[in-house]
């Protein structure tokens, strides 16, 4: 299992328009699951601005936990978000 949540999302929500802070998670959210679908996972829920994802449901692999440690690295797969909007994310998984 692998929750991963932006920091700040708070302060960041303060600052932007409802229109953008909606847009940036979205675009957020589409590009996680795409990351976690590719490597064998499946993403459960959407909590506030966390994603929850599974890995082994429903298809169990012999490295499914490695498969949710390489998703700490999820910043390193950002860059596919617009420019504006990965230069307001971080990450925590």
């Amino acid at each position: 299992m692998l929750f991963c949540d932006l920091t700040g999302s708070t302060a960041l929500g303060e600052k932007l328009d409802p229109e953008r802070l909606r847009a940036l998670l979205a675009d957020y959210f589409d590009r996680m699951k795409t990351i976690v679908e590719r490597h064998g996972g499946s993403v459960e829920k959407f909590i506030g601005d966390a994603v929850m994802a599974v890995f082994g449901v429903p298809t169990l692999h012999e490295d499914d936990a490695l498969r949710a440690v390489r998703r700490c690295s999820l910043t390193d797969h950002l860059g596919t978000l617009t420019s504006y909007h990965a230069s307001l994310l971080e990450l925590r998984a």
